[in-house]
């Protein structure tokens, strides 16, 4: 290991250069440094701090505002000189994509380490790495919510559209004529609350036996429950207002009350 030393000004009083990289990880958080557990100062994202120390034998630890660390880092400082110490994320370059190894090892979170010399364009290609990595991060993420945001539309979709279906099934049924069979396609609440008879009056006040067809331009689904409202078309070109409420029962989608004309069932 290169430990750069260096002569301090005014040649007696000794010095500790902290300077941290650019990195993606913990880019907005400010790192605390301890020096024999005292704490000495924050060092910023790609910036430097010094600190005065006396000779001899010390101890440096850097932390997170979380409490993950680094480990000791013993430093033996001779008098007048500056001893140059880096602190930054271990989880920083390609280590970003397993990151979440360090945060069940807090005292490897960070790292403290001598600085080795290096030229300028060095420091400037792993800052550049460093944010292509992060850039990179932030599109997979973007495409995965991206990706997200499209399996739940195709859920809605999926789901509304065979709920009207079974809407419209149900109104044919009832355009046809075949109100027996309506009625046995609905939901098992629906029969259990309101007679064959009953329902055949019911869809007969509500014109529903008109039926031409439908139009759904609002669909809500909550807790397994679609709710079309639309209206529709009756054979004689009249428009009627219209509410329907459908469950899943069985793996089939059945109609569990109509409202039409502020009355309903």
């Amino acid at each position: 290991m290169v430990v750069c030393r260096n002569l301090a000004v005014g040649g007696f009083m000794s010095v500790l250069r902290f300077s941290r990289p650019f990195q993606f990880t913990q880019g907005l958080a400010g790192l605390r440094l301890y020096l024999d557990g005292q704490f000495v100062g924050r060092i910023g994202n790609g910036s430097t701090l010094e600190v005065p120390v006396s000779p001899g034998h010390h101890e440096v630890l850097a932390r997170t505002m979380f409490m993950y660390s680094s480990r000791v880092l013993p430093i033996e400082v001779r008098v007048g000189e500056s001893l140059d110490v880096e602190v930054g994320s271990n989880a920083s370059g390609w280590r970003v994509v397993v990151s979440a190894v360090f945060l069940f090892a807090r005292s490897d979170y960070l790292y403290l380490r001598f600085k080795s010399p290096r030229s300028d364009e060095e420091h400037h290609q792993a800052r550049k790495k460093d944010l292509l990595i992060g850039a990179l991060m932030v599109g997979l993420l973007g495409v995965m919510c991206l990706g997200g945001c499209g399996l739940l539309v195709a859920w809605f979709e999926s789901t509304t559209g065979n709920a009207a279906m079974a809407a419209d099934r149900f109104l044919a049924l009832l355009g046809e004529g075949k109100v027996a069979e309506a009625y046995n396609s609905t939901a098992t609440k629906l029969r259990d609350q309101e007679s064959r008879e009953a329902f055949a009056n019911s869809v007969r006040q509500l014109g529903l036996t008109d039926y031409a067809s439908s139009s759904w331009p609002s669909r809500k689904v909550d807790n397994g429950v679609v709710t079309f409202e639309g209206s529709l078309m009756t054979r004689g070109g009249g428009t009627i207002p219209l509410t329907i409420v459908l469950i899943n029962e069985s793996g089939s989608w059945r109609v569990l009350s109509v409202k039409a004309l502020g009355r309903g069932h």
